[in-house]
């Protein structure tokens, strides 16, 4: 009896220590198999913030509780009163109570807390002001998190960066930013602010995909398309300081260049500096991207008009046969059959009724696994999730393309507890499904295969950075070196995709091995002597190597 209930205690401590170990890397893991999908519409609050009688930072909520210090997207400049407005635009939640923390970015520790549950109407908001401690210490960023929590005691988390000021001069430099903004609506009154300018002749000004300070005030004034201004312009402050400030202008428009009407979303980039006699405008940028449109879509003539752009370098993927494609644009999959002249769009967060604000976030996007013969699709979305029965978090999730019941299904949904913009440096390029129904992904320097039928999660590799590794996964290979951070090791791997082999290029006795680049379908690595190598006075590692190798993915030297 007392060796069964030893028995039991082990296993148990094996079950905890096993989800600490994969807690490491992936924080929570959660696995929905054979789900067909149905989007639902978004549903989240957006969140506006006042300071300075300006109403600046749109944010997005999230259904996870991130780290506040991981998100630096938006900085809320506070008076030395030390308070700013929360305006709350509901939707389809009624909002009871707000929580709000202030944290240090270094360490994370904990500096203030406290809640509003009284809140003031104003047009379509729900206003709170916080009121914030006189010991923050200026010109100091701090981490804030806020907590909307719902009639039905859901919560969600809006995150962004304060500054406390003496006086910042944020109302002044974002006065000229939104006239300059408004100005240039209007080829008269932009004359004006022309002298801030600095056109140069080898400045092509024959695209408004791509637009700045160096453009002619002609291509700065939108040229002759005329646009219709259809979101709201809130502004995002990026970064403050006494003079100089940065802001992104972020809306969408429409403007009608043949008989059917065209959406572009536009972004503005601004550098400002304040003075009391003037202000100067040290950068502006403009870029703008047509929403891709079927309507606008030749299919007759196997023509796909991608409009004002100035990515073209468009992901796609063909089948075997070359007659159909998988294709990502404005972060949306499509389908394209040259036979049946059909194009169909698979995935995407736009609704049919779009506020094209929350639904076209554009903090998540596309990578194509494969196709097979009969057109369905393997597919990751990773990022933030506009909406959905995911709506707010950030995630990695791989789906189907049934193409014959015209349907995805979820296959895999693995939750990141870290922003967007940070998962998508942590993210490999290594995304793979082999025929058996394995999915191989590369993400936080660990390599993991996770068996779709068993649903086992393996971890195959640690200490793998985007630097040692070489990528043939079309060809059904990948290698990789583990290495601590040096760019040696001991050994690389080659690994068989579809089947899960994986052969060693081993180093000899007293040297290291370095793994280099690729030509063709073949490695390059090298050798080096471990006494050869030096690490500098600056702390540079000098890796001289005595000989190159080039094997094929077979481990012939060639």
């Amino acid at each position: 009896m007392l060796k069964q209930i030893y028995r039991i205690i082990i296993l148990i401590a094996i079950f905890i220590a096993s989800l600490y170990y994969f807690s490491k890397d992936i924080k929570e893991v959660v696995f929905n198999i054979d789900n067909t999908t149905k989007m639902e519409e978004a549903t989240f609050p957006l969140v506006r913030l006042r300071t300075e009688d300006v109403i600046i930072n749109l944010l997005h909520g999230y259904s996870s509780n991130l780290d506040a210090n991981s998100i630096r997207e938006s900085l809320t400049p506070i008076g030395p009163e030390g308070s700013f407005e929360v305006l709350i635009q509901e939707s389809d939640y009624e909002i009871k109570k707000l929580n709000y923390e202030v944290r240090e970015f270094i360490g994370n520790e904990l500096i203030e807390k406290g809640s509003v549950s009284v809140f003031d109407e104003e047009n379509e908001f729900k206003t709170a002001k916080l009121h914030l401690s006189p010991d923050l210490q200026k010109e100091k960023d701090y981490a804030v998190k806020i907590t909307l929590i719902t009639s039905e005691s859901r919560k969600m988390y809006y995150y962004t960066r304060i500054k406390k000021y003496d006086s910042g001069n944020l109302k002044k430099k974002l006065e000229f930013v939104m006239d300059f903004h408004n100005a240039i609506k209007d080829k008269e009154k932009a004359e004006e602010y022309s002298v801030y300018l600095e056109p140069h002749r080898t400045k092509e000004n024959t695209s408004l995909a791509d637009v700045n300070i160096h453009s002619s005030l002609e291509l700065i004034t939108w040229g002759k398309l005329e646009p219709e201004f259809i979101t709201e312009v809130v502004p995002t402050v990026v970064e403050n300081y006494a003079e100089i400030a940065s802001f992104v202008l972020e809306y969408v428009v429409k403007a009608k260049v043949s008989d059917i009407p065209e959406f572009y979303k536009v972004k503005e980039y601004y550098r400002v500096r304040y003075t009391p006699g003037r202000t100067y405008l040290l950068n502006y940028e403009r870029r703008m991207e047509a929403l891709f449109d079927t309507d606008l879509t030749n299919v007759s003539m196997n023509q796909l008009k991608l409009g004002i752009t100035s990515n073209l370098d468009i992901p796609y993927l063909a089948g075997p046969d070359k007659m159909k494609f998988a294709f990502v644009r404005n972060r949306e999959l499509w389908f394209y059959d040259l036979e049946e002249n059909k194009i169909v769009r698979i995935f995407s967060f736009r609704q049919n009724k779009t506020d094209y604000i929350r639904d076209i976030y554009d903090q998540h996007d596309i990578r194509i696994l494969n196709m097979d013969a009969e057109g369905n699709v393997n597919f990751m979305v990773y990022g933030y999730m506009n909406r959905g029965q995911y709506e707010g978090r950030v995630a990695i999730v791989l789906y189907k393309y049934i193409r014959a019941d015209q349907r995805i299904e979820e296959l895999v949904y693995i939750p990141v507890d870290e922003p967007y913009q940070r998962l998508k440096e942590n993210m490999g390029e290594l995304s793979y499904i082999n025929n058996l129904d394995i999915f191989y992904f590369h993400i936080y320097d660990s390599i993991y295969s996770y068996d779709m039928i068993t649903k086992q999660l393996t971890k195959l590799a640690s200490n793998v950075a985007k630097d040692n590794i070489l990528d043939f996964s079309k060809e059904g290979y990948f290698v990789w070196q583990e290495s601590d951070g040096l760019g040696y090791s001991n050994n690389i791997n080659i690994m068989n995709l579809e089947t899960g082999d994986i052969q060693k290029i081993d180093s000899r006795p007293g040297y290291k091995i370095v793994l280099l680049d690729m030509i063709d379908l073949n490695l390059i690595y090298g050798f080096v002597a471990e006494n050869d190598i030096t690490t500098m006075i600056d702390g540079r590692v000098i890796i001289p190597m005595n000989r190159i190798e080039i094997a094929s993915l077979q481990n012939e030297i060639l």
